[in-house]
This record gives structure tokens, C-alpha cells and sequence, in this order.
């Protein structure tokens, strides 16, 4: 993954941090959010472990 990915990669998990906090949005809609949000965090964390 290469910077601009990853800036790309970052700003979609902010987008999903800021769904899963809409009150506006559907609780169900909020809760996958989330799920996805802390999924891509696990994923960013173990790329930026084996990078160094």
C-alpha cells in the first residue's frame, strides 16, 4: 500500500467512524458502521506493524 492509499484508506475509515456516530441514521445502519469502521482500524494497524 502506497501513501496515497493509505491517506485514501484513512479517510474512508473516518468516514465510517462519523456513519457510526449519526444520530440521523438507522441505529442498524450506525451498528455496521462501526463494525466496519473497527474492522479497517484492525487492518490499517497490521499493515502499518509490517511496514515497520
Amino acid at each position: 500500500m502506497d501513501d496515497d492509499d493509505l491517506l485514501a484508506q484513512i479517510g474512508n475509515l473516518g468516514a465510517a467512524i462519523n456513519a457510526s456516530r449519526d444520530p440521523n441514521l438507522d441505529p442498524g445502519l450506525q451498528d455496521m458502521a462501526g463494525s466496519a469502521a473497527e474492522a479497517r482500524a484492525d487492518q490499517l494497524a497490521d499493515e502499518h506493524n509490517r511496514r515497520g
